[in-house]
């Protein structure tokens, strides 16, 4: 167990982790000097960070003392940012639920943390109280991981992970009623949990506060589609991340276009697909002529990231690049970001069709399967010495082995620290036409370009130079 303090200008901050894992004795001492009256000097710090439990040995005794720190806490008015409890690795058994029922009880209503993370255990079906549910849960009426949540008056963020898929069914009904009604909880996330998805959608369109929703559910594209139906209203909604095993579809497609259109506030999309397994049905793909329908009339959009996702196109090598970029160049568009790692590729003739496309009027973090650089270095070097605006830091894990790829990283780290901004604001083709930046932008840009050496060469030599085809 550790028990770190850290200073920063004149807040002090606060960690402590206790680890099972380390000598029990030692451990259980240092959980103890926080109950020391010594201690009261750390009165003067109203929130401290962060308390993480990872894989206590459970006993009546030490859930004890968690408890009593917690209280001493609470009295003295101390508040923290938040509460982390991380499981024995393996550990299959309802003790764990056991102390964590008091354990959490006693840390949400003392109101002490505005964030709790749980990575719960399972909990054994097929005997004694416990079974399957109609709804898929396990048969355990009473909270534990959710106990006491309703009444945290400061929970703003709530993160549940449960191995194996399994949740109680007590747990389940307390996280319905937490999201139809809270006033406080902006951040919500689901991951590994197996959920009754036409309940969790109820409860997500009643909600009036979620910011941020995280969901990693077993649910069919019928009921992904359900899910962010329910958020289609929501006027808070800024994030959203929907990871899935191999089940976005047409519902889930057109469920996400709607989404697009009608939100306000939604900054950024996440769409993940952790399957393993390599899916080809029609019905197990993303229609992406859905999501450019939605990215053509969303006005509040800034981040778009598909990882690991088959796409349904005519073309077994779809031309995913070349269609979304003429939606990017609407002037009504707000996307700044743009990740593509699918598992549609993308080929040479999308990033040649590109190359030749007119500017985009704002500048573009596009990050792609690191693969085509090694694949199509030519081709992707073409493409970002036409687009100055498309802007990246070069990956860390690739190394330029070639001339051609030297060549790549260099225009490559151009863009990135400001090439656009020595180019005219028009067609790509009017170099000729090329004039310099406001002199009272240069410290700013030769600031960022001082920690590359070839990228400040470049730009010392003016923007006519910076400018030309042969910047290389």
């Amino acid at each position: 167990m550790t028990y770190k303090r850290k200073r920063s200008d004149d807040m002090q901050f606060f960690d402590f982790e206790y680890n099972g894992s380390d000598n029990h004795d030692a451990s259980i001492k240092q959980l103890d000097e926080l109950l020391q009256p010594q201690q009261q000097h750390h009165s003067d710090c109203k929130t401290l960070r962060n308390f993480v439990i990872q894989e206590p040995n459970w006993t009546e005794s030490l859930l004890t003392r968690f408890v009593n720190v917690f209280r001493q806490f609470a009295e003295r008015g101390q508040l923290w940012d938040s509460l982390e409890i991380i499981p024995r690795e393996g550990y299959l058994s309802s003790t764990s639920h056991y102390y964590l029922r008091p354990l959490l009880f006693a840390a949400n209503t003392m109101n002490l943390f505005r964030e709790i993370v749980v990575s719960a255990p399972l909990i054994p079906g097929g005997g004694g109280d416990h079974g399957a549910g109609e709804d898929g849960m396990v048969v355990e009426h009473t909270t534990s991981i959710l106990a006491g949540a309703l009444l945290n008056t400061r929970l703003e963020s709530l993160s549940i992970s449960c191995p194996l898929e399994i949740m109680a069914h007590g747990d389940f009904q307390a996280l319905l009623q937490l999201v139809g009604t809270t006033r406080t909880l902006n951040e919500l996330t689901l991951n590994g949990l197996a959920i009754r998805s036409d309940k969790v959608a109820k409860a997500l369109a009643k909600n009036k506060t979620l910011r941020k929703v995280s969901l990693n559910v077993t649910a069919n594209d019928m009921g992904l589609s359900s899910l962010i139906q329910a958020l289609h209203e929501s006027t808070k909604l800024e994030e959203l991340l929907i990871q899935t095993d191999n089940q976005f579809g047409p519902l889930c497609s057109k469920a996400l276009q709607t989404l697009l259109l009608r939100s306000k506030t939604l900054k950024s999309l996440t769409l993940q697909d952790n399957s393993p397994f390599c899916q080809t049905e029609a019905s197990r793909k993303l229609h992406l002529s859905h999501l450019l329908d939605g990215l053509k009339g969303s006005r509040s959009i800034e981040y778009l990231s598909m990882k690991n996702l088959f796409l349904e196109e005519d073309e077994e090598d779809s031309m995913i690049l070349s269609k979304m970029f003429p939606v990017l160049n609407n002037s009504s568009n707000s996307l700044k970001g743009l990740e593509l790692l699918t598992r549609t590729r993308i080929t040479q003739q999308d990033l040649e069709q590109v190359t030749n496309m007119p500017r985009l009027q704002k500048p573009l973090r596009l990050n792609l399967d690191r693969r085509l650089l090694l694949d199509h270095t030519t081709a992707f070097f073409d493409m970002l010495q036409a687009h100055p605006e498309i802007r990246r830091p070069w990956p860390r894990n690739v190394v330029a082995e070639t001339i051609e790829g030297f060549h790549l990283q260099h225009v490559w780290e151009l863009n990135y620290h400001g090439r656009a901004l020595l180019l005219p604001q028009l067609n790509r083709h009017d170099d000729d036409n090329c004039s310099s930046i406001p002199l009272s932008l240069w410290p700013t840009v030769l600031e960022k370009a001082n920690d590359k050496s070839n990228v400040l060469f470049t730009f010392l030599k003016g923007p006519a130079f910076a400018g030309s085809q042969n910047c290389q």
